[in-house]
């Protein structure tokens, strides 16, 4: 693509190809920047941050060209009507700024606690979108009952695949390299997302910490039945559960220090303490009440109790990096003496 003369102070863009000197008829650009165009990412933001407008009842949230839309209420086929009616709207607004919607990629899933049965339709364009039941957004799998086990279905997969490889080259590797391998197949799967799908219930985590245990030990050439909370130590990494806490605690930091966008600390529902004078729970937060053990799950429910229970000098870390540092020196010193006063029995 190139731009081409200024005709009446307006710049013309046409588009050609060229393959040894030897160029194409030269075709009119009516809409669209070039690719790779330092002006494409702005005009990009101005373009796709416009949708939201397009509906003032449903919310979006927008990632790249991946766009979702959420809409609660108690009356499904209420819902539904409310719904297919704004999607008219929204298809207009695909129109107008000469976009096409893939209705084949686009689907609906409703979340409840209740087990919702029944043919609900909701359209585009006079097209039936497809009901989903569990779909994947940014690497995560998410199902209707948010259980999140279809995503750790899907890491205990990959990991087994992973912790396999590993095994058949350990003979041809030495430590260094397999604690290497470990990093890169392994940890990305448990550290991504997890405070969101790793509080859970402990037998649907099992079996990802004892795939985690083997792949240490395959590391250390120990045996099946070889205990595993010194090669934590040794190699100075945290089990699922620890990095399940680790990082759940992480947000509850930036959460506390303001240091999350308005729209995501809001979700929280937590608010300091205020006090006239200093005390023990003068950085507490406020514990959130909630009716069923699946919400008790949630980062907004449980983040408040985590962050709670620390120590003051890790609650009033200078920044996030240190947070960090100081809590894993608190596990690492908690897990020794576990060991040793177990050595002691």
């Amino acid at each position: 693509m190139a731009f081409g003369n200024i005709y009446d102070q307006y710049y013309i863009l046409y588009s050609y190809i060229s393959i040894e000197n030897i160029e194409s008829d030269k075709k009119h650009i009516t809409c669209g920047v070039p690719q790779g165009s330092v002006l494409g990412p702005t005009l990009f933001l101005l373009y796709v941050n416009d949708m939201p407008n397009a509906s003032k009842v449903l919310n979006a949230i927008l990632f790249a060209d991946d766009t979702n839309l959420f809409y609660s209420g108690n009356n499904i086929e209420y819902m539904c009507e409310i719904v297919s009616n704004e999607l008219m709207h929204l298809n207009q607004w695909f129109i107008v700024n000469k976009l096409s919607l893939n209705i084949n990629k686009t689907n609906f899933m409703i979340f409840s606690n209740k087990n919702i049965v029944g043919d609900f339709n909701i359209n585009i364009d006079g097209r039936k979108i497809e009901r989903v039941f569990v779909t994947k957004f940014l690497g995560v799998y998410i199902d209707a009952k948010l259980t999140w086990k279809n995503h750790i279905d899907c890491i205990k997969t990959k990991l087994s695949k992973n912790v396999s490889i590993m095994y058949r080259v350990k003979y041809l590797l030495d430590s260094k390299a397999l604690y290497a391998l470990y990093c890169s197949l392994i940890l990305p799967y448990l550290n991504y997302c997890c405070e969101i799908w790793g509080n859970n219930f402990h037998t649907r985590l099992d079996p990802l910490i004892k795939l985690q245990k083997r792949a240490l030990r395959i590391i250390e050439h120990g045996g099946y039945r070889d205990h595993t909370q010194p090669l934590f130590y040794k190699y100075k990494t945290l089990r699922l559960d620890d990095l399940v806490k680790l990082s759940s605690k992480c947000v509850m930091y930036r959460v506390y220090n303001d240091d999350l966008p308005v729209h995501i600390s809001n979700k929280f529902k937590t608010v300091k303490l205020t006090h006239s004078h200093r005390t023990r729970q003068y950085d507490d937060l406020k514990i959130v009440w909630c009716r069923t053990k699946q919400k008790s799950f949630t980062l907004s429910v449980l983040g408040p109790k985590m962050w709670n229970n620390l120590s003051t000098n890790s609650k009033q870390s200078t920044n996030c990096h240190s947070f960090k540092r100081l809590y894993k020196r608190e596990l690492y010193c908690v897990h020794t003496c576990k060991v040793f006063f177990s050595f002691i029995y």
